[in-house]
């Protein structure tokens, strides 16, 4: 993120900084919603039983997953 944010500052930028924080402004709260995600699932994989579940570790995800829904920054529509 940093090289892009510099490269904002340039005379000639492949993107601007207005466009920087609409592409990537999320980017960490992903990245640490799938680092808790993965942590989880290494954790019950290291207990597996056969009669062993999961989705109580999705289900438990689905708040933290829906605040970021929430709190997404309005400019999420050019992407899409």
């Amino acid at each position: 993120m940093q090289p892009l944010r510099s490269m904002a500052a340039t005379p000639t930028p492949v993107l601007t900084q207005q466009e920087v924080d609409q592409l990537f402004s999320n980017l960490e709260i992903i990245l640490n919603l799938n680092s808790e995600l993965l942590k989880e699932i290494k954790l019950r994989m290291a207990v597996w039983t056969n009669s062993q579940r999961i989705g109580d570790v999705f289900l438990k995800m689905v708040s933290t997953v829906l605040i970021y829904y929430i709190v997404r920054p309005r400019g999420y529509n050019i992407l899409c």
